[in-house]
């Protein structure tokens, strides 16, 4: 190990200020903070002053790789580098590194810096999770109320305004193949489309436990985005591109500080407020973790592959809401048209009771998992079967032990409204070890 190494920055500074504002000898200033003489002298000439450093804040990474953990979204080596590259060139900071990307040697020197840390595998978990049991799922319910007891944030989980589920999901452009009427004897027959038939768009969707919807955010494909594409979509929601349309980290970021927070600020919803996500990579970037900490927003990583037992977005919502794009994709139309279509799917799609439920039957609101449908588990035993399914809009429900906390306030189908926007549009037929997800 260096020198360089040994000790922390501001430990250096301290030291440093001591000898030359306090007068301190380096003898004494080196006696009292447990730096070697040598080094004091090295760091008070001329070659320390321009030397880069040799990496960024150790302390902030093994925060950030701490919280990741206890959230759900556990780091590997390549996802570790990347990450500390991207700070660095976020924070504009040059160290010694050969493009400012640190290796395996930065890599070996920082576990052996830090000892409370190391690298374990993870359980694998294949085939649709078959394996997962219902006390596995308990079990993640238990390490969440632990940590966010721990950390002082169970009371959050009370408010059902500050509950949240984000997800993405895509849509395509074209309309299924319909059967037509023609002549008889007719061998040829064809349909002019109007826009590439494998085109898809993924957007962002996030839903409050008290049944609102956060403005969408639509990631399109391609380098930039044209105006005539732009000027389709309501003000107030989010518009990104990448290179294959789909969610990353910058987008993903994006949507946080320009979409959702703004969102929580203009419905003066109280933060810190917790945010139910999968453990995709795009939301556990350095980047993503100092904004959502700045901002109050508590990310946590959903159980992996069971998505469909406890994502309450998946469970009940994005089903009537690709039913409703379904209805009103009558045909293929260019990517001008997504936005006012989409917006027409969304507020006569989704119903607030629909998400009040999904949040319920998942255990999110009231938070435990007494009301989930464990009967989803392919291995769980029969006699454990009898729970909640989701309750449709008009219908009763079996009950099942609840935790106590205050009753889930009915917004009125005007807040769904007022969440995609005033603006009124027309077109042509009147309206989780992970990759990268489309």
């Amino acid at each position: 190990m260096t020198a360089s190494h040994r000790f922390q920055e501001d430990v250096l500074k301290q030291c440093m200020r001591s000898i030359q504002e306090q007068n301190l000898s380096v003898y004494s200033a080196s006696k009292k903070f447990g730096i070697p003489p040598s080094k004091c002298r090295y760091c008070l000439s001329n070659h320390w002053k321009n030397k880069p450093t040799p990496g960024p804040n150790t302390c902030q990474i093994v925060q950030w790789l701490q919280q990741m953990q206890h959230r759900g979204f556990p780091v590997s080596r390549k996802t570790l580098l990347t990450k500390v590259a991207s700070f660095l060139k976020a924070n504009n900071r040059q160290t010694t590194f050969k493009n400012n990307q640190p290796g395996r040697k930065w890599l070996a020197l920082f576990l052996r810096r830090n000892k409370n840390l190391s690298f374990r595998k993870p359980e694998t978990i294949t085939s649709a999770s078959s394996r997962i049991s219902e006390n596995d799922i308990r079990s993640w319910f238990e390490n969440i109320t632990n940590w966010l007891t721990m950390n002082n944030f169970i009371q959050f989980l009370h408010d059902p305004s500050r509950v949240f589920n984000g997800d993405e999901t895509s849509f395509n452009l074209h309309s299924k193949t319909k059967e037509v009427i023609v002549v008889k004897g007719s061998k040829n027959v064809y349909e002019i489309e109007q826009a590439s038939g494998r085109q898809n768009v993924t957007v962002m969707f996030t839903f409050s436990a008290d049944g609102n919807v956060v403005h969408p955010h639509v990631i399109l494909p391609g380098k930039r985005i044209r105006k005539e594409i732009a000027q389709g979509f309501p003000a107030n929601w989010g518009l990104g591109q990448s290179e294959r349309g789909w969610m990353d980290t910058n987008n993903f970021r994006e949507y946080i500080i320009k979409v959702f927070h703004p969102w929580l600020v203009a419905r003066g919803v109280q933060c810190p407020v917790i945010l139910f996500l999968d453990g995709h990579s795009s939301h556990k970037s350095i980047e993503v973790a100092d904004v959502c900490q700045l901002l109050g927003i508590i990310l946590i990583s959903l159980y992996p592959n069971k998505t469909h037992i406890i994502q309450p977005a998946d469970v009940a919502v994005f089903k009537p809401l690709k039913e409703k794009w379904r209805d009103l994709l009558r045909q293929t139309f260019p990517l001008k048209h997504f936005g006012p279509v989409l917006q027409d799917a969304v507020m006569f799609g989704i119903k607030a009771e629909s998400i009040q439920n999904g949040f319920r039957v998942c255990g999110f609101y009231p938070f435990g998992p007494e009301n989930v449908d464990f009967s989803k588990c392919l291995n769980v035993p029969e006699q454990n079967n009898s729970t909640n399914r989701i309750q449709e809009p008009g219908t009763q429900s079996v009950s099942s032990p609840q935790i106590s906390v205050p009753p889930i306030q009915n917004p009125s189908q005007n807040h769904l409204t007022q969440a995609l926007g005033n603006n009124s549009y027309t077109y042509f037929e009147n309206t989780s070890s992970q990759n990268e997800t489309h």
